[in-house]
């Protein structure tokens, strides 16, 4: 016999106070999955994205870099992606200081760590491309390996490699800056 899912509403899930400390969790689809701990080298590697983006973005402001905040993507589907980058545009009229944001940034950053499933990693990409995010970039910082998943096409990128952003023009990312703090 297959276990039942207990499903709870948007309201019941902004609703559930974290404490620093204890559990985070994301809404999916309307079940809530408690997010574990990030490693060191997890954070690591979204923190030199983050320096990276803000760098380029002190040069050239054309949006915000937002680490590890609830971002709704559609009802009952409440993401809390490493790092997002929303275009200036896309954040006209939004305020800021609401949670989950709730609008559809352009790009997003996932570290994968070892214990996540091909299939929960899978199912994360999906609902980002048809929540309309832009380009998604999944960094394996273990494996020295990314991901870029940009209108429908999947590119490759390993260590020697660099992420490019289109709608970011001169901004480039190489793999082996971001995952140098990664113990090989």
């Amino acid at each position: 016999m297959a276990a039942l899912k207990t499903l709870i509403s948007e309201a019941e899930y902004l609703a559930i106070e974290e404490v620093n400390g204890g559990p985070r969790y994301e809404l999916d689809e309307g079940e809530l999955l408690e997010m574990p701990s990030a490693s060191a080298a997890h954070n690591e590697v979204r923190d030199e994205m983050s320096f990276l983006f803000r760098a380029y973005l002190k040069r050239k402001p054309l949006g915000v870099v937002i680490s590890e905040t609830d971002c709704r993507l559609w009802t009952n589907l409440i993401r809390r992606p490493d790092l997002m980058f929303f275009l200036n545009e896309t954040l006209k009229g939004v305020d800021l200081f609401k949670v989950p944001i709730p609008a559809i940034p352009e790009f997003v950053l996932e570290v994968i760590s070892p214990s996540e499933s091909a299939s929960e990693i899978e199912r994360r990409l999906r609902q980002y491309e048809r929540a309309g995010v832009r380009m998604i970039v999944m960094i394996y910082p273990e494996d020295r390996f990314a991901t870029a998943h940009l209108d429908g096409r999947r590119i490759e990128i390993d260590e020697s490699g660099k992420i490019e952003i289109p709608f970011l023009p001169g901004l480039e990312l190489p793999l082996a800056e971001l995952v140098k703090g990664v113990p090989a």
